[in-house]
């Protein structure tokens, strides 16, 4: 008896272990107001995100400078800023069918080579 229920406990933590590691969806909101979905692993870091993001656009003629969008742009999901490509999504409370969105990103100052981020954003932060 007790083979057959180690056998059991094994099933249930392999399926756990499959599950976690399917794709979620998630939409981006671009600044002109349209979104365009991805698809990442539930754990993906944020700078998986970015890379699924710069994959998206990879498939139509444009040539973006991601360089520069992430020099002066960042993701937000709820008012918190994604600012760190280490940092797991799920973290943030991110989960399938959330959306992010692009916003400005500016460092509020920089003294002496660090630099202070403002880690929220709004819905209305005018653009500089």
């Amino acid at each position: 008896m007790a083979e057959f229920a180690d056998f059991r406990h094994n099933r249930k933590r392999v399926s756990l272990r499959k599950f976690s590691s399917q794709p979620i969806r998630l939409s981006v909101l671009k600044l002109d107001g349209s979104s365009f979905d991805i698809f990442v692993k539930k754990k993906a870091t944020v700078g998986k995100v970015k890379q699924a993001i710069e994959a998206a656009f990879k498939q139509g003629d444009s040539k973006i400078s991601w360089s520069h969008v992430w020099g002066n742009f960042c993701l937000c999901f709820e008012q918190m800023k994604l600012l760190h490509d280490r940092d797991s999504i799920a973290r943030f409370g991110i989960k399938n069918g959330a959306q992010l969105q692009f916003v400005r990103y500016t460092p509020l100052y920089t003294l002496a080579g660090e630099t202070s981020e403002r880690l929220t954003c709004s819905l209305d932060e005018p653009e500089q």
